[in-house]
């Protein structure tokens, strides 16, 4: 304790879509804070650890040290990371708070409190439950990219789509074949409305994904593959573009697409297209690979589809899409963008004000 202001650490990872969650959150603290950055081993980036206070599954030789004093207060978001929140809570003798940004999956009561957005399905005791996850980039960043990125964009014609490329996850698997809907829902919506496309891709985009893609790209259109060593224009591209499509594995790019207020489509990514395209034409409702999006019988199936394997399980992409779709703020690919009237909004001071109340602070 730094004399009656508690202190904070913000556990963080390789994951940025879950780093940006834990930081937003510290930064409406407005507390003491230091962010301690973890290397995963190899053997667990994909295996997950059994939940327990441990640090086996941490490469120390690429991580920040944990020492005294411990913090009053440890955010932390996911099970790698949780494990250490609860390490840190038995050396403080169960002293440092701890706030989960997720669901528990076990050692329940060992969280004072669990932040809980609409993707996940949790209720109880020490739960808050908000809508978006606490993500969002700040407008004089927005501002900055604009700034930055002006010369490259402002040769494209407008209207400006940005399309924004994630990649596959344990649920889905994001496939040449899902680049081909893709592009070809782009090119639809470039001769009905004009204008052009840029596209970035991210670190999860797989290499015949991004080469499907290169090889598919409507003529004029802007192609941003992500590399480590060079500038990213993500930023960039989300404050000039005029709206946005982003691949529904991401929910970081799409919460951030839609606090920018930027309408916003979101492009299905199926468990596998594959069976998705076997289902359409054993019902009869694809003649033709994926003709029918266009149609409601169709796409109402389709998100069918795009649920199996998340409903009722630790994240639910399809839950947080129809929470977009049902408050305006986003619409399934193949339907007309709208703008929205507001962006979403931000939940962080809520949960900072519950979290100010369990460690005794007024304002």
């Amino acid at each position: 304790m730094e004399g009656d202001v508690p202190n904070l650490w913000v556990l963080t990872s390789s994951k940025a879509g879950d780093n940006a969650q834990a930081l937003h959150l510290a930064t409406a603290l407005a507390l003491p804070c230091r962010q301690v950055k973890l290397a995963i081993k190899p053997r667990f980036v994909v295996r997950k650890p059994k939940v327990a206070a441990s640090l086996d599954h941490i490469d120390w030789s690429r991580s920040d040290r944990l020492d005294p004093p411990w913090p009053d207060l440890v955010i932390a978001i996911g099970r790698r990371l949780s494990n250490v929140a609860l390490w840190i809570r038995a050396q403080s003798g169960a002293r440092t708070r701890t706030v989960l940004m997720g669901v528990p999956k076990g050692e329940a009561r060992s969280f004072d409190l669990a932040v809980v957005p609409v993707s996940h399905r949790a209720g109880g005791p020490g739960i808050i439950a908000i809508g978006l996850p606490l993500m969002g980039i700040a407008a004089p960043k927005l501002a900055e990219a604009r700034e930055a990125w002006r010369e490259t964009f402002s040769r494209l014609p407008r209207p400006l789509t940005a399309l924004l490329i994630g990649g596959s996850t344990a649920a889905r698997r994001f496939d040449p074949a899902t680049v081909r809907i893709l592009l070809r829902e782009a090119r639809s919506i470039l001769a009905r409305d004009g204008g052009s496309l840029a596209v970035v891709t991210s670190p999860r985009t797989p290499p015949d994904v991004e080469a499907t893609l290169r090889e598919g790209m409507p003529q004029g259109a802007g192609f941003f593959p992500w590399r480590p060593e060079a500038p990213n224009p993500y930023v960039g591209l989300l404050a000039f573009a005029d709206r946005c499509i982003v691949t529904g594995d991401s929910l970081s790019m799409i919460v951030e697409a839609a606090r920018a207020g930027k309408p916003l489509a979101i492009a299905p990514v199926y468990p596998s297209s594959r069976p998705a395209l076997w289902l359409l034409e054993a019902t009869g409702l694809a003649p033709r690979a994926f003709d029918p999006l266009r149609r409601d019988r169709a796409t109402r199936l389709l998100r069918r589809v795009a649920a199996i394997g998340t409903a009722g399980g630790a994240r639910d992409t399809a839950r947080l899409h129809q929470y977009l779709y049902d408050n305006a703020w986003a619409v399934p690919l193949g339907q007309s963008f709208r703008v929205p009237a507001a962006p979403p909004p931000d939940d962080s001071a809520a949960v900072a004000a519950r979290i100010r109340t369990l460690l005794g602070l007024t304002d």
